[in-house]
């Protein structure tokens, strides 16, 4: 959850609104880094979002996930992660993950709203993050049980237990992000953020291109 401090009002980006660390108050004050956000663009079943509109405050007023007002916390969306790293991270090499995870771009959006249903899930998935680092333990008890003779088989657990274990445990850890959820991916160029289109509700300042109107059903 977010510390109390002032963060953009969620229905008015223009101006800050003051969080308590548990709920909206109605201080609000104008917001000085607000830059008119330029039309949102509806591209078939997403939405377009300009990275800039959303770092000054541009957000939806309730989860975009489920639907429900939510408290604000900190979001951070990504660009994708290309599927030929989850495949070399199989085949026991870490190497090209860590360097997909410093190179790829990130939208920090500090009052995204988040609902109880998001942040349950959050926990579940840091229980399995905590129980595949510690089925290391059970592993490693069953490779010192097995014979000395059987170097095979041996050398298979070895193999399992150097690589299975880590690596649910960073596909649990990816998937505990409360941003997760959303669906939100942020182009290669850093500029724009793609969201399925349950994200934002149609207003005034959306533009649908390519699409007639009405076609979207949203």
């Amino acid at each position: 959850m977010a510390p109390a401090d002032w963060y953009p009002d969620p229905s008015d980006p223009a101006r800050l609104r003051y969080w308590d660390g548990a709920a909206w108050t109605g201080h609000v004050a104008p917001n000085p880094w607000a830059q008119a956000p330029r039309p949102l663009q509806r591209i078939g079943g997403r939405v377009i979002v300009p990275s800039d509109a959303l770092v000054a405050g541009l957000v939806p007023d309730r989860c975009s996930l489920h639907g429900r007002r939510g408290t604000p916390s900190r979001a951070q969306f990504l660009s994708r992660t290309p599927a030929w790293v989850w495949v070399t991270i199989v085949a026991g090499l870490v190497w090209p993950l860590i360097i997909s995870l410093l190179i790829r771009k990130t939208v920090t959006v500090h009052a995204w709203p988040f609902c109880e249903e998001c942040r349950g899930r959050r926990r579940r998935m840091l229980l399995l993050v905590a129980a595949s680092l510690g089925s290391w333990i059970p592993l490693l008890a069953l490779y010192s049980m097995l014979p000395t003779s059987d170097d095979g088989l041996r050398l298979l657990l070895l193999v399992l237990v150097c690589v299975v274990p880590p690596s649910a445990a960073v596909w649990f850890a990816e998937q505990s992000r409360l941003a997760r959820g959303v669906g939100a991916q942020v182009a290669e160029d850093g500029r724009t953020v793609s969201f399925p289109a349950r994200a934002w509700p149609r207003d005034p300042s959306t533009t649908a291109v390519g699409v007639p109107h009405g076609a979207l059903g949203v």
